[in-house]
């Protein structure tokens, strides 16, 4: 059985993305609160989906 980890990829690298640009922004700009929330909601999806690692 093959599975399919398209999604999984996309999200991987929309976060690498973001953390780019994070580490980019000046901490107390717009697009840092921008691309820390996105980091941080990527973050939840992918806990939602795959599980913290906790159980």
């Amino acid at each position: 059985m093959k599975l399919n980890t398209d999604h999984l990829q996309r999200c991987i690298r929309t976060l690498e993305s973001s953390l780019t640009m994070l580490s980019q922004a000046a901490p107390d700009s717009i697009d840092y609160e921008v691309f820390l929330d996105d980091a941080r909601s990527i973050e939840a999806v992918l806990r939602e989906k795959f599980g913290d690692g906790a159980t």
